[in-house]
């Protein structure tokens, strides 16, 4: 059987799958366009290349890029980088066109509910398939991929089964159990033989989709540290989720004003890059313009992942309780009101906040490349 035949295609278009069931209205023109991107699209990627290591990153984000590098450093072996290696055309890639017709017989393989979605994720699929064939050149003992539940990178490693292959966490999972959510992925997508995590929040997590799993514990590189005492400002942070919160961002705020009436602490409102700002009641007198995060009093939050890596770096911070999906979270820092969060404040010398973030993130900044280096070097 060629290697080709035993790859699981649900996971490889799971992302696909999921939002062509979803697409927002218009419907058609939302499909049309993102199969317009999959085909006008220019893949720069080397066919040749010979060393002990291939790290691919696809998913394209500056963020990403920098915690993809800083782990990759930590290699000492000769080692090829594929990243950043597509970009938008203004005319269709033939290559990829043709790799439909040498792929043909991928298309009966696909699972889906009816023909047209079977359609939409064969032609999404094309261009990933060209990634492969050009990386099918290369020469290496061992993949790293950056984020497994990515199409490519789920590809890629499951067809170079033959070989190690590494992937690692990209950011905090929630265990969505039965609900529908495209990010359930982040867990249910994974192939490769070693998983490297950042705590032993997502080392269970992964344990409990994916039994088996090497799973090694490296922490997160580009959190750090913070130096000597922290001597917080007079003010605390509020950190507003996504849009599809809004509701739960409203009820934060109207927290955050009865405590600083109380407390005579300032607001400093940390805002998600899609938060429509027009949509919330400001009160500019009770607000502190941007600060440092780290130099808050203490922050609140609802399902950002920055609450956890706050408590990691030693600085308090509280989750809205809410029946949404999210990270499980101690009860000393969960409230529903002022009043609980008053509460929970006072009382905040009871408790090591450093201690709480490390079952999320174990290590970070320096000693996270250690543990990262120690993983590679122990491969042989």
């Amino acid at each position: 059987m060629k290697k080709i035949d035993k790859i699981d295609w649900a996971q490889v278009t799971a992302i696909d799958a999921f939002e062509f069931r979803n697409a927002p209205t218009p419907r058609t023109v939302f499909l049309l366009r993102r199969l317009k991107q999959a085909f006008f699209l220019d893949i720069n990627i080397e066919s040749k290349g010979s060393a002990e290591y291939l790290c691919f990153r696809s998913l394209n984000r500056q963020d990403y890029k920098e915690l993809f590098e800083q782990i990759i450093q930590s290699i000492t072996k000769p080692k090829q980088v594929v990243q950043d290696y597509s970009e938008a055309s203004a005319k269709p890639n033939p290559s990829i066109i043709l790799n439909c017709i040498r792929y043909w017989r991928i298309f009966f393989r696909l699972q889906s509910r009816s023909l047209w979605e079977r359609a939409y994720l064969f032609l999404r699929l094309a261009p990933h398939l060209l990634v492969l064939e050009k990386l099918k050149r290369k020469q290496f003992r061992t993949l790293i991929v950056f984020a497994e539940m990515q199409p490519s990178d789920n590809l890629i490693a499951q067809y170079f089964k033959d070989r190690i292959t590494i992937t690692m966490q990209h950011g905090l999972y929630v265990d969505y159990s039965e609900i529908e959510t495209v990010n359930k992925v982040n867990y249910e997508s994974q192939s490769a033989e070693y998983f490297l995590a950042w705590g032993n929040n997502t080392c269970e997590l992964m344990n409990r989709y994916k039994p088996g799993r090497k799973i090694a514990i490296c922490g997160k590189p580009n959190l750090y540290d913070l130096k000597g005492d922290r001597t917080p400002g007079r003010f605390f942070t509020v950190i507003f989720d996504q849009p599809m919160f809004h509701s739960y961002n409203e009820q934060l705020l109207s927290i955050a004003y009865e405590y600083a009436e109380r407390s005579n602490l300032k607001i400093y409102l940390r805002y998600h890059p899609w938060n429509n700002v027009s949509l919330y009641r400001i009160d500019k007198a009770k607000m502190i313009n941007s600060q440092a995060i780290e130099d808050s009093d203490f922050a609140i939050g609802h399902t950002t992942s920055m609450i956890y890596e706050l408590l990691r770096i030693g600085v308090p911070a509280y989750k809205l309780s809410s029946p949404e999906p999210a990270l499980p979270t101690p009860p000393e820092l969960l409230f529903c009101n002022s009043i609980e969060l008053f509460r929970l404040t006072e009382n905040r010398h009871l408790y090591d906040f450093k201690t709480i973030g490390k079952e999320y993130i174990s290590y970070c900044g320096e000693e996270s490349i250690s543990q990262y280096r120690s993983f590679f070097d122990k491969l042989g």
